[in-house]
């Protein structure tokens, strides 16, 4: 499974290819906080869409696309499906609806008996995933639940944060940052609130994003 494309990828880069497959909050079985954190990123990614219309007009342009939202411009042809040069609100919500049926595919890939749950070796066909198997299998039960997924993927997340966290205060400040080119070079997208550091927060946004 390779997770979407993300705006931190050094933060994700270390991540098992099978974690995201628990993190679709479309899902009918998603839990209350997984769908209110759903629609927190989603409102989030609505006032940077509405922020980078400059001109108002409910489209973003290729231009727009450049200044306001480089990885929307770097996807700018595939997502623009009337080549009118422009797209659309529809357009990009298909986009995203297209993103979460290739994740939600991949876990159905693993998952070649379909019972839910993946075994040692279904697993095998994700190596990095096959490689952290019984870390992430807690219960010790031989098989990959989306609950333990979702466990492994928190925990790695909290881990890489707190390496980069070097004073511990539960930020990233623009300093600590700074030992991670690709982090430090998004910096200022990640920072939605603008005061100088990064949360666990800010960085599942743009991760989701």
């Amino acid at each position: 499974m390779k997770s979407g494309k993300l705006i931190v990828s050094t933060l994700t880069a270390t991540l098992l290819a099978g974690f995201a497959l628990a993190s679709q909050a479309s899902e009918g079985a998603a839990s209350t906080d997984h769908k209110a954190r759903h629609e927190e990123m989603k409102a989030h990614m609505l006032e940077r869409l509405k922020a980078a219309d400059t001109n108002g007009d409910g489209m973003i342009s290729r231009d727009e696309a450049n200044a306001g939202l480089p990885q929307l411009a770097k996807h700018f042809d595939a997502i623009d499906t009337d080549k009118s040069g422009l797209i659309t609100m529809q357009e990009f919500e298909a986009a995203m609806k297209g993103l979460h049926r290739r994740r939600h595919n991949a876990l159905a890939h693993l998952d070649k008996d379909g019972d839910g749950l993946i075994s040692r070796d279904e697993a095998q066909a994700a190596p990095r995933l096959a490689k952290h198997f019984d870390e992430i299998d807690t219960n010790k039960d031989g098989f990959l639940s989306k609950d333990e997924l979702t466990a492994a993927r928190t925990k790695m997340r909290d881990t890489i944060f707190a390496r980069i966290d070097t004073d511990a205060d539960g930020r990233i400040s623009r300093e600590e940052a700074a030992r991670f080119p690709r982090l430090a070079r998004h910096f200022d997208q990640i920072d939605a609130n603008k005061d100088g550091y990064l949360t666990k927060e800010e960085l599942r946004a743009a991760h989701s994003r």
